[in-house]
């Protein structure tokens, strides 16, 4: 964390337990809730691994209703799951008001860093109690607010341990993703039906450290091409680096597809091929077989749930650094990962068939 943010977050400290010192704390209501409200993380992978957490929250007062507000680009993504009755846009016009006339028993912060925004939100909504985690003073916005553990848990076990002030038992579930009708409608119109041997490629990540390069990707679609006939699937958002198409019978949807799409298109595949990133967990929880890279992404946080996923990663001295910028020029950790070495991994995957 640089200088200006340690400075930053120890000033606010004292501001936010003064301004939480004038806020009435409510304990979590007796009795079984009605109305339950979930402020989501942002982004796509943590929305996926969140969603053991989500049902386990519903889980805990059966016949509920829960309320699941997010980005609005994942909104169609979440929406068919069973267990949630509604999704909302955050910060759509009118949301604090919609939010107030459904007079939630309990709203479950999910965020799980120290920004302030879904805390605010979460307090804002008049929920009958307010529970999360305290990071850098946030939780004195919070009626509830859980310690984080020191120890690197994965992301799905942190998000799952947010519910702990309801004395809900989650069961570590794996994520699950059911896909929306339409969205995957919309994406065969695109590939003319139902494509045959289908192997997404998924070049993209959020920091630019995560990212193997574009070029690689491209030589391994060929590979893969030539040695199993399969046809390449180039997908990614309108901000990911671009594959140039030179594989016979591949099929590019970079940038085309919303999330919801994209999450589709990925049900479609035999295999993803991508970087630790969002599809990678989404992939994961469509029990769709995957080959990643991992760099300075810290494992233990992040390593792919469930079966039949590889991943590429080196063992290096700066291995884990979690740094966004490589802060040594030379981005050792994914320059080092081979395209015949990622082939090997996914001929492994799709000589297994789909057993």
């Amino acid at each position: 964390m640089r200088l200006r943010a340690r400075i930053y977050l120890a000033i606010r400290r004292p501001v936010l337990a003064a301004a939480g010192a004038c806020l009435p704390k409510r304990g979590v209501p007796a009795g079984r809730f009605e109305s339950l409200l979930a402020v989501s993380p942002d982004r796509i992978g943590d929305v996926i691994l969140a969603t053991p957490a989500f049902k386990a929250l519903a889980d805990s007062s059966p016949g509920s209703r829960l309320t699941v507000v997010v980005r609005e680009p994942l909104v169609e993504m979440l929406a068919p799951q069973p267990y949630i009755s509604r999704v909302l846009p955050a910060g759509s016009p009118g949301i604090v008001s919609l939010l107030r006339r459904e007079r939630f028993d309990v709203a479950v912060d999910f965020c799980c860093d120290h920004r302030l925004g879904s805390a605010i939100l979460a307090r804002r909504s008049g929920a009958g109690c307010v529970v999360g985690y305290e990071d850098s003073g946030r939780g004195a916005l919070l009626d509830v607010a859980g310690a984080k553990p020191k120890e690197p848990l994965h992301i799905r076990d942190l998000l799952l341990g947010a519910l702990g002030p309801l004395a809900a038992e989650p069961d570590r579930a794996l994520p699950e993703l059911c896909i929306s009708p339409s969205a995957a409608q919309r994406v065969r119109d695109l590939l003319g039906g139902d494509p045959a041997h289908l192997v997404g490629i998924h070049p993209g990540g959020f920091y630019p450290t995560q990212r193997w390069r574009p070029e690689r990707f491209g030589e391994l679609a060929r590979a893969l091409s030539e040695r199993f006939g399969v046809a390449p699937l180039f997908l990614g958002g309108p901000g990911d680096p671009r594959i140039a198409l030179s594989t016979p019978g591949a099929r590019d949807l970079s940038g085309r597809l919303s999330v919801a799409e994209t999450a589709a298109a990925i049900s479609m595949c035999g295999l993803l091929v991508c970087n630790n990133s969002g599809p990678l967990h989404v992939a994961t929880a469509l029990r769709i077989r995957t080959v990643s890279t991992m760099g300075p992404t810290v494992a233990a946080r992040w390593w792919p749930v469930g079966e039949r996923n590889v991943v590429i990663r080196k063992d290096i001295p700066c291995i884990g650094c979690n740094r966004g910028a490589c802060p040594l020029g030379t981005h050792e950790c994914m320059e080092s990962i081979s395209v015949p070495e990622m082939a090997e991994a996914c001929a492994g995957l799709l000589g297994a068939g789909a057993g």
